[in-house]
């Protein structure tokens, strides 16, 4: 929440070069908000996170983005954005959704989920709003930051709803 307090939106899910490919994902361009400043003022942040400078920096990831019990290799990891329309990363939102757009509450709203199949943390490759692609025992944050586990029943109503920014079915 510390970005959008200082940005004015949440981040997009990645950062993109002047035709619209992506560069890096949302998960560097929240470094300095962790405490991170140093590494994100070593990304080149015109370059693509598997250029052979960024890519260089992979195994410098942060604990926060490493799972508990570290099996998924080093610079991987297994947090994952939901994205899709109405989802917290929104691809027809340009500038990234701003804490109003959030009409459920952010206590209410899924940012990340723990992905089933892990990935560098610096490639900008999230998830579909769909429950199949998340973990066995998964968790997630909502956008105030808190974690929560997620019982496997199936893909619900009430997950349909915490996935989507608007009320709504």
């Amino acid at each position: 929440q510390a970005y959008a307090e200082a940005k004015g939106h949440f981040p997009q899910a990645s950062t993109l070069d002047k035709e619209g490919k992506p560069l890096l994902s949302w998960r560097v361009e929240l470094l300095p908000f962790l405490g991170q400043q140093g590494l994100y003022d070593e990304f080149r942040r015109d370059e693509p996170w598997d250029s052979p400078h960024n890519k260089s920096l992979l195994e410098r990831m942060p604990a926060g983005f490493t799972h508990p019990e570290g099996s998924d290799g080093p610079g991987m990891t297994p947090y994952r954005g939901l994205i899709g329309k109405g989802a917290f990363f929104d691809p027809e939102v340009k500038d990234g959704i701003t804490i109003a757009t959030i009409t459920d509450g952010t206590s209410n709203t899924l940012m990340v989920v723990e992905a089933a199949t892990p990935v560098p943390w610096t490639k900008p490759e999230d998830l579909p709003s769909t429950r199949k692609t998340w973990r066995r025992s998964s968790a997630a944050c909502s956008r105030r930051g808190s974690i929560r586990p997620l019982p496997m029943a199936p893909f619900g109503f009430s997950t349909r709803r915490s996935v989507r920014r608007p009320s709504g079915p």
